[in-house]
């Protein structure tokens, strides 16, 4: 069974790699606390692994709710992390702060 993760922040770099949204902000970093409290943070190519790999579940509260995070694809075709039920637009992780 997934280890389940809250994501609480997120690094962001501009315009290179594939977007997160409907900016050009590309999420390159997420961050957050085990459910023992141990922080982390850990790369997007990282958290696509363990998600795909089963290894992992990551979720975060929006608007005093659990929502999970699961692998996209964007419109070419890179995986990137993405709420559920997100469409395209916008990405919910991208109103999270930045991290430390």
């Amino acid at each position: 069974m997934a280890k389940s993760a809250q994501i609480r922040c997120i690094g962001t770099s501009a315009g290179d790699g594939p977007t997160d949204g409907a900016t050009s902000r590309t999420i390159t970093h997420v961050g957050g606390t085990d459910i023992d409290g141990t922080r982390w943070v850990k790369t997007r190519a990282k958290a696509i692994r363990e998600i795909e790999a089963g290894e992992r579940s990551f979720y975060m509260t929006r608007l005093g709710d659990a929502v999970w995070v699961v692998v996209a694809t964007d419109a070419d075709g890179n995986k990137v992390l993405r709420t559920d039920p997100d469409d395209d637009e916008p990405n919910h992780l991208l109103t999270l702060p930045d991290c430390p």
